[in-house]
């Protein structure tokens, strides 16, 4: 059972309530997690407490976990717990440079939005350059080179 938590915050207290909650509501998706909540909360906690307050920095957390188990139904009062894992960063960053979560979309689709942009300026260099224009510089990589035939 894993987890993966990121978010950004203008201050410490709210970074350190919002892993609580993030962690509750893993736990009701994934009732195992039950386990190492409060572990994972005094971890992150400990790691955002460390940062420098400093009024013109967002917090950021990132958090990924897991455990498993040897047994048969995640309804195990103390399941045989053989791994467990907890990933936790926290970051001071600046206000400027973060996008608040609604401005937070998917980077894939913001990367294929720049490629179509890349390839629109592309084709519309394309078509204000001539034949003529193209003829005229071989060293062009778009260069038309003239044949005989």
């Amino acid at each position: 059972m894993s987890y993966s938590i990121s978010f950004t915050v203008p201050t410490k207290a709210e970074a350190k309530a919002r892993v609580a909650s993030e962690m509750d509501a893993i736990v009701a998706s994934q009732p195992l997690h039950r386990i190492d909540r409060d572990p994972v909360v005094a971890i992150a906690g400990s790691f955002i407490d460390l940062l420098r307050d400093d009024d013109s920095k967002d917090v950021q957390v990132i958090l990924s976990g897991y455990l498993s188990y040897d047994g048969h139904s995640f309804d195990d009062v103390k399941p045989n717990l053989n791994t467990l894992s907890v990933s936790a960063v926290a970051y001071s960053v600046p206000r400027a440079a973060i996008a608040t979560d609604a401005d937070v979309g998917d980077a894939a689709e913001a990367e294929d939005r720049a490629a179509e942009d890349r390839a629109a300026d592309a084709e519309a260099l394309d078509d204000d350059t001539s034949d003529e224009d193209r003829k005229a510089d071989p060293d062009d990589g778009d260069a038309v080179r003239a044949t005989e035939g």
